[in-house]
Parts: C-alpha cells; structure tokens; sequence
C-alpha cells in the first residue's frame, strides 16, 4: 500500500465517522447514490476497511485523497470511474466541512485535484484499412515465428469477422480444408460461440 495512505489507514485512534458519506449519499438522487456509494465502498477497500461507513472521512486530505487517485490510476480503472470516485471524494470532504471536521484549507486543496483525462476505445469498433495495414506490417517486420503467427491470428480475425472470443476458441478441426469453411461453433451440439 501506498505510504501516501498510510496516514489514513493507521488513523486507528480516530473512530469511523460515516457522517459525512452518510450526508452526501443522502444528497444526490436514487440512481446516482448506488454508484457513488459503490466508488465509496472502493475507496473504504483502498483504505483497509470493509464499507463506506466505517471510514474516518475527516480524516483525509490532500495527501490521501491524491494518493487514492494515483492507487485508482495505477491499477487501470477506466478514467469515467476514477473521476466518478473523485467526485464521490470531493462530495464527501465538503459534507465533512459543513460538520465542521475538516477545515477550509484542507477543503479547498482537495476540491483542487484535476480530474483524470483519458478514455477508452469503444468496444466493437471496426479496424480500418490503414490500422490493418500497419498491423499487418508490424507482424511481417518481426522475423521470428511470432510474426507469422500474429499475422495468421489478424487475418482470421479480419477476413472471418470474428471476435477475440472465436479466435481462441479455434482449434485445427474448426477448419475444414475441403470447403474452406471455419467453424466457430462445438460441433457436438453445444450453443454457438462468442
């Protein structure tokens, strides 16, 4: 665990305080309190503890709260749920300030914790021509094997419009050299693949 928590998760002499969670969940609408209750029970589990509610909220600051988002960072969660766990933080901290258990300055500093930028490719896009191409290029410039194999993965992915799924579920009697046919499916009765 990072030592940037370590303030927070050995903070052992001050008692869980859910309050000020309690106070923002309560705040926000049906559908947004699940998620921001479940980004909460993330971080209560980056902290060494269980729920949400048995978090000393008043207890971060800058330091942790930076430091949590650099942990969520570092073990590749999509940017859309680390800023949504930021903001749970930031909602969270400003309850703690209005219970009058986290001062102005500490508010203010992490309110001032950029959001993370980024995204994500969306799933099932179309590999274009000029991506197939240089990937295609890539795998022929590699001399070993592993090249070759790439580039014969790539095009029964791109000529047979399979997923990664059926690729990996192919084996040598899924094609038949007679019809030139790939089966991407049991043969022996079970439901089609991915």
């Amino acid at each position: 665990m990072s030592s940037v928590l370590a303030g927070v998760t050995s903070a052992k002499t001050l008692p869980p305080d859910p309050r000020p969670a309690a106070i923002y969940l309560a705040s926000l609408a049906d559908t947004s309190r699940r998620a921001m209750r479940s980004r909460l029970n993330r971080v209560a589990r980056l902290l060494g503890h269980d729920r949400w509610d048995g978090v000393p909220w008043q207890a971060l600051r800058y330091e942790q709260v930076a430091g949590l988002i650099a942990q969520l960072q570092e073990s590749g969660e999509a940017p859309a749920s680390i800023n949504l766990a930021l903001s749970a933080l930031r909602g969270t901290a400003k309850a703690a300030f209005n219970l009058g258990l986290v001062e102005a300055n500490d508010l203010a500093r992490i309110q001032s914790i950029r959001r993370v930028g980024g995204e994500r490719l969306p799933r099932g896009r179309a590999v274009t021509a000029d991506e197939l191409r240089a990937l295609m290029q890539a795998c022929a410039a590699d001399p070993g094997a592993a090249g070759i194999r790439d580039a014969a993965i790539l095009a029964v992915l791109y000529a047979g419009g399979l997923r990664r799924a059926e690729v990996v579920a192919l084996d040598v009697e899924s094609y038949d050299p007679g019809t030139g046919d790939l089966e991407t499916w049991p043969k022996s009765g079970g439901e089609e693949g991915c």
